[in-house]
């Protein structure tokens, strides 16, 4: 989960996760259907042997602007 609270989206924004592999985001509060931006993931973002925020391997994501991210692993 990806929370932004600020009032600016982030482009590139880099998140630590826990495993190697593949992530989904699963739903985006800011997605047209709930009246947003439409600022989305649609590709499956592929984990890197980065180290961020702690992990192991890290993700870059679009964070939508006062929104939420989920992805699945």
């Amino acid at each position: 989960v990806v929370c932004n609270f600020s009032a600016l989206p982030y482009e590139n924004y880099q998140v630590g996760v826990p495993y190697a592999g593949k992530y989904k985001e699963i739903f985006s509060s800011d997605a047209k259907a709930f009246g947003g931006a439409g600022v989305v993931n649609p590709r499956v973002k592929i984990a890197k042997k980065e180290e961020w925020d702690e992990l192991p391997y890290s993700i870059k994501v679009k964070v939508p602007a006062l929104g939420i991210s989920i992805y699945s692993y």
